[in-house]
């Protein structure tokens, strides 16, 4: 008789912004979402609680970052924010729709 036992882990990476997210540092943002998957990190959790504006670009860096965790056979969610001007925001752009958002960024680790 043979016994095989695998053991697996799955790497779950959260990253907290904090206040504002715009085109003066936007490419920061980017740059450490990209490096995280392009290292293998492709289970993400982005924490959006402590943020108080998105402008379009960083919005469009959120959808590819999706796609690129994707890409990698994983996948992004989010963490809503705390301010309701920015959850009123979100969801005019559909990204309730689009991303898989939770109130904490433990129920986001948790649901993989």
């Amino acid at each position: 008789m043979t016994i095989k036992s695998n053991e697996y882990f799955l790497r779950i990476i959260s990253i907290q912004l904090e206040d504002r997210v715009d085109a003066f540092n936007v490419a920061e943002v980017r740059e450490k979402i990209y490096t995280l998957i392009d290292g293998g990190a492709y289970r993400l959790v982005i924490d959006l609680t402590r943020v108080t504006f998105l402008d379009s670009m960083s919005m469009s860096i959120l959808v590819s970052s999706m796609k690129r965790a994707h890409a990698a056979g994983g996948s992004l969610k989010l963490v809503w924010p705390e301010s309701q001007d920015l959850q009123r925001t979100i969801r005019l752009a559909k990204f309730d729709v689009v991303f898989q958002i939770y109130d904490t960024v433990d129920e986001a680790v948790n649901s993989y």
